[in-house]
């Protein structure tokens, strides 16, 4: 057993055995793949909730095939990301030298271009529904008498 000493104020650890604080064991944590797979998961969940708005009323025909078209690619996106991981590991020794370069630079162009989608199609699911509050339907605009829901003494 060692104890730490104090030297000048200062805390003396030379010969001491740390224990870390935060103390990790591999066996009990997931792998990286199976996080990926559960954020990819997770983005999934996240477009087919989106994907539920497939037949309300939208303002305008532009808005909903606007909307529809962004839901798709919020929901399919992730599942380009997952097969590209997949596929990268894949490649990884058993393509030869010039086939596994090709299959990286291609891996990461579409990558680029489905990460562009993805995020153009975020941003239109977050824009929409802001635009369409100018088309309220005229029970939105009627004043609710509370007076006459909230019983009183």
């Amino acid at each position: 057993m060692n104890i730490i000493l104090e030297n000048n104020g200062a805390f003396d650890s030379g010969s001491a055995i740390k224990i870390p604080s935060f103390a990790r064991t591999p066996d009990l944590e997931p792998s990286k793949r199976q996080d990926q797979y559960i954020g990819y998961g997770a983005a999934i969940l996240f477009g087919a909730i989106h994907c539920a708005a497939w037949t309300f009323v939208f303002p305008s025909t532009v808005e909903r095939v606007l909307w529809r078209v962004a839901s798709l690619v919020v929901t399919c996106a992730p599942l380009c990301f997952a097969f590209m991981a997949h596929l990268r590991e894949l490649g990884d020794g058993y393509l030869p030298d010039p086939w596994d370069k090709y299959l990286i630079g291609l891996i990461l162009v579409f990558g680029y271009v489905v990460g562009l989608a993805y995020i153009s199609a975020r941003v239109t699911l977050i824009v929409l529904p802001f635009l369409a509050l100018r088309d309220l339907p005229a029970a939105a605009f009627e004043n609710v008498a509370w007076t006459s829901v909230i019983p009183h003494i």
